[in-house]
């Protein structure tokens, strides 16, 4: 009985359990979305900074104060104010040492715009990534018929176009227009000129070295491996020409006393001198003839002036390439560039008019080679060159020294005590 009763309530008490109401569990909040993101504006730029070649601009200069126009007149129409920065091409205030710390450093001071020598260019490209020209641009210098040559070839690395030219200068054999000497038409007239003539002949960078050497028939084709070289046999003849031009008389004892172009032609403005273009194509009172070569005429070797485009901001990128289309107006430009004594870079179907003996002169430029084989191979024969010309060694014996000069180290037997060049505002191939 008892047996029963117990299993009776142990069927209750297990009914009871499994009778309780399953309790749920509250609902998950479905999470409400966030309002989206608004994508930041861009702000657009309020200026543009421009930098520009000290050695061309001094402040009282008519070129530098239409440059402040120019900057005035593209404010007025972009409501953007211009920055123009003056600076050195080389040494330690020049454009590529201001230019890669700043980089990295402070970004926000690098320029948008440069105007640059060309011989610049292929290092701005490796070693501060300057982009290629916008398609716009490109496309214009790409065109063969609207530039001289020697412009259009400045302008290239490669096939890629990295600049727009803006002009160019190229050394000639300059002297005062009231002493009316015959321009040599070769190097053997040269020798019997009645106007002694000089040169800088202690410039280490060598740019008359280089002109002269050129004129003799050099080249200065790379070597495999990008090394420069030099034609054994044109230096040979460069450095006896030196010699017999000093022995005499026509080469003026003096002239292993300058260092650069600017400080010879303010000081000696009498003289017949090797200098840029741009000193007597400015002075009134000064004219001026094609380098004589051996035979003939010399290739006038160019430097050539570019507008280049830093910034990769697409917003910033527009507004320079309106500035390089307002400075390369043929109205402007033709009055700037002779302001500045510079040769146009385009012929005068475009519009900047030239006499047709300059056209002439011009379509057979060609520019100096860039920064890398220039200042190795300038400096070589600076070397030779103020070797011979101090009696130090003889023309055959410079020539040695001249091809391990072009080595990676500095040979320790070289008779010459010439240093290295050092770039510097002052004593730099900026003039």
């Amino acid at each position: 009985m008892l047996g029963v009763l117990w299993v009776g309530l142990l069927a209750w008490w297990l009914s009871a359990c499994l009778a309780q109401p399953r309790v749920e569990p509250p609902p998950t909040a479905t999470p409400s979305p966030l309002p989206p993101t608004a994508t930041p504006t861009p702000t657009p730029p309020q200026d543009l900074r421009v930098w520009v070649p000290a050695p061309l601009f001094a402040e009282a200069d008519p070129a530098w104060s239409s440059l402040q126009g120019q900057a005035r007149a593209f404010a007025a129409t972009t409501g953007l104010q211009v920055e123009l920065r003056r600076r050195g091409i080389y040494g330690p205030g020049g454009i590529l040492t201001i230019l890669l710390p700043a980089q990295l450093a402070a970004p926000a001071t690098i320029p948008d715009v440069a105007l640059i020598p060309h011989d610049l260019l292929e290092a701005l490209v490796v070693k501060a990534d300057l982009p290629p020209l916008p398609d716009t641009l490109a496309q214009r210098v790409h065109a063969q018929n609207e530039w001289y040559a020697y412009a259009r070839r400045a302008a290239h690395i490669r096939g890629v176009a990295y600049g727009v030219p803006m002009g160019g200068e190229t050394l000639v054999l300059a002297w005062p227009e009231g002493s009316k000497p015959t321009p040599p038409a070769n190097w053997a007239e040269w020798l019997r000129t009645d106007m002694p003539w000089v040169f800088p002949a202690r410039d280490p960078y060598g740019w008359g070295y280089l002109a002269l050497y050129s004129a003799a028939g050099g080249t200065w084709h790379p070597q495999p491996g990008n090394a420069p070289s030099l034609d054994p046999e044109a230096l040979r003849r460069m450095l006896e020409f030196l010699v017999q031009a000093q022995w005499q008389g026509s080469l003026m004892a003096d002239a292993r006393t300058w260092l650069d172009f600017a400080a010879l032609w303010r000081a000696r403005p009498e003289a017949m001198q090797i200098t840029w273009s741009r000193y007597p194509r400015r002075e009134p009172n000064s004219a001026w003839a094609p380098l004589p070569g051996l035979e003939g005429e010399a290739v006038p070797l160019a430097r050539v002036y570019l507008w280049v485009i830093l910034t990769r901001d697409a917003q910033r990128r527009a507004q320079a390439i309106r500035w390089i289309e307002q400075m390369s107006r043929t109205d402007w430009l033709a009055m700037w560039l002779g302001q500045l004594g510079l040769w146009p870079a385009q012929p005068p179907a475009t519009g900047l008019g030239t006499s047709s003996s300059d056209e002439t002169y011009l379509e057979r430029a060609a520019p100096f080679p860039r920064m890398d084989l220039l200042f190795p191979l300038g400096h070589a024969l600076s070397l030779a060159g103020q070797s011979v010309l101090e009696g130090q060694t003889t023309p055959l014996d410079a020539i040695p020294l001249a091809q391990q000069a072009l080595g990676p180290e500095p040979t320790p037997t070289a008779t010459a005590t010439i240093p290295a060049p050092t770039p510097t505002p002052s004593n730099g191939p900026d003039g």
